[in-house]
Protein backbone atom coordinates (compact mmCIF):
# COMPACT_ATOMS: atom_id res chain seq x y z
CA UNK A 1 0.00 0.00 0.00
CA UNK A 2 1.13 3.76 -0.81
CA UNK A 3 1.44 6.77 1.46
CA UNK A 4 -1.72 8.26 -0.44
CA UNK A 5 -3.57 4.95 -0.15
CA UNK A 6 -2.49 5.27 3.47
CA UNK A 7 -3.58 8.14 4.08
CA UNK A 8 -6.89 7.97 2.71
CA UNK A 9 -7.47 4.73 4.58
CA UNK A 10 -6.45 7.14 8.08
CA UNK A 11 -9.58 9.22 6.89
CA UNK A 12 -11.78 6.33 6.69
CA UNK A 13 -10.84 5.40 10.21
CA UNK A 14 -10.70 9.06 10.96
CA UNK A 15 -14.41 9.53 9.89
CA UNK A 16 -14.63 6.36 11.52
CA UNK A 17 -14.11 7.12 15.16
CA UNK A 18 -15.18 11.27 15.26
CA UNK A 19 -18.03 11.08 13.54
CA UNK A 20 -19.50 7.17 13.66
CA UNK A 21 -18.99 6.63 16.98
CA UNK A 22 -20.40 9.60 18.58
CA UNK A 23 -23.86 9.59 16.09
CA UNK A 24 -23.83 5.58 17.26
CA UNK A 25 -23.56 6.48 20.94
CA UNK A 26 -26.13 9.66 20.46
CA UNK A 27 -28.23 7.24 19.37
CA UNK A 28 -27.60 4.44 21.79
CA UNK A 29 -28.16 7.01 24.57
CA UNK A 30 -31.54 8.20 23.37
CA UNK A 31 -33.33 4.31 21.97
CA UNK A 32 -31.30 2.28 24.12
CA UNK A 33 -30.37 -0.06 20.83
CA UNK A 34 -27.55 -0.09 18.60
CA UNK A 35 -29.07 0.51 14.94
CA UNK A 36 -28.81 -3.51 13.83
CA UNK A 37 -28.45 -2.10 9.67
CA UNK A 38 -25.41 -0.07 10.21
CA UNK A 39 -23.63 -3.77 11.59
CA UNK A 40 -23.99 -4.42 7.67
CA UNK A 41 -22.36 -1.66 6.78
CA UNK A 42 -19.36 -1.68 9.21
CA UNK A 43 -19.23 -4.91 8.12
CA UNK A 44 -18.53 -4.15 4.48
CA UNK A 45 -16.86 -1.40 4.72
CA UNK A 46 -13.84 -4.17 7.16
CA UNK A 47 -14.47 -6.40 4.42
CA UNK A 48 -13.27 -4.11 1.65
CA UNK A 49 -10.50 -3.03 4.08
CA UNK A 50 -9.41 -6.33 4.46
CA UNK A 51 -8.88 -7.01 0.79
CA UNK A 52 -6.28 -3.93 0.36
CA UNK A 53 -3.64 -6.24 2.00
CA UNK A 54 -4.45 -9.38 0.20
CA UNK A 55 -1.03 -10.69 -1.14
CA UNK A 56 0.53 -9.09 -4.16
CA UNK A 57 -2.59 -6.62 -4.75
CA UNK A 58 -2.10 -4.49 -7.42
CA UNK A 59 -2.83 -0.40 -6.75
CA UNK A 60 -5.46 -0.08 -8.94
CA UNK A 61 -7.30 -3.35 -7.30
CA UNK A 62 -6.60 -1.11 -3.72
CA UNK A 63 -7.96 1.93 -5.06
CA UNK A 64 -10.79 0.42 -5.92
CA UNK A 65 -11.75 -0.87 -2.50
CA UNK A 66 -10.48 1.86 -0.86
CA UNK A 67 -13.33 3.80 -2.84
CA UNK A 68 -15.85 1.29 -2.19
CA UNK A 69 -14.70 1.80 2.00
CA UNK A 70 -15.38 5.02 1.49
CA UNK A 71 -18.62 5.11 0.05
CA UNK A 72 -20.03 2.52 2.98
CA UNK A 73 -18.38 5.59 5.27
CA UNK A 74 -20.66 7.93 3.71
CA UNK A 75 -23.32 5.43 3.78
CA UNK A 76 -23.25 4.89 7.57
CA UNK A 77 -23.00 8.97 8.46
CA UNK A 78 -26.29 9.31 6.40
CA UNK A 79 -28.11 6.62 7.73
CA UNK A 80 -27.36 7.41 11.24
CA UNK A 81 -28.45 11.00 10.08
CA UNK A 82 -31.56 9.48 9.10
CA UNK A 83 -31.91 7.48 12.34
CA UNK A 84 -31.31 10.23 14.55
CA UNK A 85 -33.72 12.70 12.35
CA UNK A 86 -36.82 9.69 12.82
CA UNK A 87 -35.79 10.11 16.85
CA UNK A 88 -35.61 13.60 17.39
CA UNK A 89 -38.83 13.95 15.02
CA UNK A 90 -39.93 11.67 17.27
CA UNK A 91 -39.61 13.40 20.45
CA UNK A 92 -40.11 16.33 19.54
CA UNK A 93 -43.94 15.38 18.37
CA UNK A 94 -44.37 14.27 21.97
CA UNK A 95 -43.52 17.10 23.34
CA UNK A 96 -45.64 19.05 21.01
CA UNK A 97 -48.63 16.81 22.17
CA UNK A 98 -48.15 17.30 25.66
CA UNK A 99 -47.86 21.08 25.25
CA UNK A 100 -50.86 21.61 23.40
CA UNK A 101 -52.90 23.23 25.94
CA UNK A 102 -49.70 24.81 27.37
CA UNK A 103 -48.92 28.37 27.29
CA UNK A 104 -45.14 28.16 25.35
CA UNK A 105 -44.96 32.21 25.58
CA UNK A 106 -44.62 31.85 29.18
CA UNK A 107 -41.42 30.44 29.00
CA UNK A 108 -38.19 32.73 28.36
CA UNK A 109 -40.64 36.28 28.01
CA UNK A 110 -41.63 34.42 24.95
CA UNK A 111 -37.76 34.06 23.36
CA UNK A 112 -38.28 29.97 23.26
CA UNK A 113 -41.16 29.78 21.38
CA UNK A 114 -39.93 32.29 18.96
CA UNK A 115 -36.63 30.33 18.66
CA UNK A 116 -38.47 27.00 18.68
CA UNK A 117 -41.02 27.79 16.18
CA UNK A 118 -38.00 28.72 13.92
CA UNK A 119 -35.80 26.14 14.17
CA UNK A 120 -38.79 23.69 14.00
CA UNK A 121 -39.82 25.35 10.57
CA UNK A 122 -36.65 24.83 9.29
CA UNK A 123 -35.73 21.68 10.14
CA UNK A 124 -38.71 20.41 8.65
CA UNK A 125 -38.19 22.19 5.10
CA UNK A 126 -34.66 21.28 5.28
CA UNK A 127 -35.39 17.94 5.68
CA UNK A 128 -37.83 17.86 2.73
CA UNK A 129 -35.23 19.00 0.50
CA UNK A 130 -32.47 16.39 1.29
CA UNK A 131 -35.86 13.62 0.57
CA UNK A 132 -36.45 15.77 -2.69
CA UNK A 133 -32.81 15.81 -3.77
CA UNK A 134 -32.61 11.86 -2.76
CA UNK A 135 -35.48 10.90 -4.78
CA UNK A 136 -33.66 13.01 -7.95
CA UNK A 137 -31.58 10.39 -9.84
CA UNK A 138 -29.40 13.28 -11.06
CA UNK A 139 -28.75 14.99 -7.24
CA UNK A 140 -24.92 15.06 -6.58
CA UNK A 141 -24.11 12.71 -3.91
CA UNK A 142 -22.54 15.34 -1.81
CA UNK A 143 -25.33 17.75 -1.84
CA UNK A 144 -27.82 14.99 -0.54
CA UNK A 145 -25.46 14.35 1.92
CA UNK A 146 -25.16 18.29 2.71
CA UNK A 147 -28.71 17.92 2.86
CA UNK A 148 -29.42 15.66 5.65
CA UNK A 149 -26.55 16.50 8.15
CA UNK A 150 -28.52 20.07 7.82
CA UNK A 151 -31.41 18.46 8.62
CA UNK A 152 -30.12 16.59 11.46
CA UNK A 153 -28.08 19.77 12.62
CA UNK A 154 -31.41 21.48 12.99
CA UNK A 155 -33.39 19.03 14.48
CA UNK A 156 -30.85 18.40 17.35
CA UNK A 157 -31.04 21.97 17.86
CA UNK A 158 -34.51 21.95 18.05
CA UNK A 159 -34.13 18.65 20.89
CA UNK A 160 -31.46 20.72 22.62
CA UNK A 161 -33.61 23.81 22.67
CA UNK A 162 -36.49 21.87 24.48
CA UNK A 163 -33.94 20.20 26.82
CA UNK A 164 -32.16 23.44 27.50
CA UNK A 165 -35.60 25.02 28.93
CA UNK A 166 -37.16 21.97 30.30
CA UNK A 167 -37.81 23.42 33.84
CA UNK A 168 -39.01 26.39 32.51
CA UNK A 169 -41.64 24.62 30.34
CA UNK A 170 -42.67 22.43 33.16
CA UNK A 171 -43.88 25.55 35.08
CA UNK A 172 -45.21 26.77 32.16
CA UNK A 173 -47.68 24.07 31.79
CA UNK A 174 -48.19 24.72 36.42
CA UNK A 175 -48.76 28.36 35.45
CA UNK A 176 -51.24 26.76 31.96
CA UNK A 177 -53.14 24.40 34.13
CA UNK A 178 -53.52 27.08 36.70
CA UNK A 179 -54.98 29.57 34.46
CA UNK A 180 -57.57 26.86 32.98
CA UNK A 181 -58.42 25.86 36.29
CA UNK A 182 -59.27 29.07 37.26
CA UNK A 183 -61.49 30.15 34.08
CA UNK A 184 -63.46 26.92 34.70
CA UNK A 185 -63.62 27.97 38.67
CA UNK A 186 -64.88 31.41 37.53
CA UNK A 187 -67.25 29.98 35.29
CA UNK A 188 -68.62 27.63 37.63
CA UNK A 189 -69.07 30.91 40.42
CA UNK A 190 -70.42 32.65 37.48
CA UNK A 191 -72.65 30.30 36.90
CA UNK A 192 -73.97 29.83 40.97
CA UNK A 193 -74.27 33.26 41.37
CA UNK A 194 -76.96 33.36 38.38
CA UNK A 195 -78.62 30.73 39.73
CA UNK A 196 -78.66 32.28 43.28
CA UNK A 197 -79.71 35.59 41.88
CA UNK A 198 -82.57 33.39 40.04
CA UNK A 199 -83.66 31.63 43.06
CA UNK A 200 -83.40 35.30 44.61
CA UNK A 201 -85.64 36.95 42.17
CA UNK A 202 -88.03 33.95 42.00
CA UNK A 203 -88.45 33.89 45.89
CA UNK A 204 -89.01 37.72 45.98
CA UNK A 205 -91.29 37.56 43.08
CA UNK A 206 -93.34 34.45 44.47
CA UNK A 207 -93.35 36.02 48.19
CA UNK A 208 -94.77 39.48 46.25
CA UNK A 209 -97.95 37.25 44.40
CA UNK A 210 -98.83 35.07 47.49
CA UNK A 211 -98.43 38.50 49.55
CA UNK A 212 -100.89 40.47 47.12
CA UNK A 213 -103.35 36.74 47.07
CA UNK A 214 -103.83 36.77 50.64
CA UNK A 215 -104.52 40.43 50.97
CA UNK A 216 -107.36 40.14 48.12
CA UNK A 217 -108.79 37.01 50.23
CA UNK A 218 -108.79 38.90 53.25
CA UNK A 219 -111.02 41.74 52.15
Amino acid sequence: MTDAQNNVLIEHYSSYNNVIKPLIAAYEAREQVFPTPIFNEIRAFNDHVSRCYIENASKDFIDKQLLRAGRHISRIILDLYKYLIISFSEEIKKFEKKTKNVDLSLVNNGEFYREYSSLRSSSIISLKEAKRLEATTDSDQNDIFSKFEESFNKFQETDNLITSHFSEINWAKTKSLFKKHSWILGVLLTCLVSWMIKDILTWNFMEMVCGGLEKLFNR
